[in-house]
């Protein structure tokens, strides 16, 4: 069975977006129900790793897949994926990746 991996990046992008949502929602349930939600899209992933966009750049594989409101960067490797980053979708992705992808690479807005 394939697994999924989170860089440190992408936990420190899980743990603000958690954090976040604790504080303007209240509710520990909130978090709990997004947090199941994070781990079950990247149980997905691990299974199906081709379905995301395929970007060219420094990191070999780089592959973007957009999940509700927010946008997860994963490259694929022999018994799993790992996630990179956890963004919203609402932010500058290149800015976020530009180390990671080519000059050339069109904006991933």
């Amino acid at each position: 069975m394939k697994r999924y991996k989170l860089s440190e990046p992408a936990e420190d992008d899980l743990d603000g977006i958690f954090a976040y949502l604790a504080d303007r929602s209240k509710s520990t349930e909130a978090v709990d129900r997004l947090e199941a939600s994070f781990q079950d899209f990247f149980e997905l992933l691990a299974k199906w790793p081709g379905v995301g966009r395929r970007y060219h750049g420094k990191v070999e594989g780089l592959r973007c897949y957009p999940m509700g409101s927010y946008i997860i960067a994963y490259v694929e490797g022999s018994d799993g994926i790992e996630i990179l980053h956890v963004m919203p979708g609402v932010r500058d992705i290149s800015r976020i990746l530009g180390d990671q992808l080519d000059e050339e690479e069109p904006s991933l807005r």
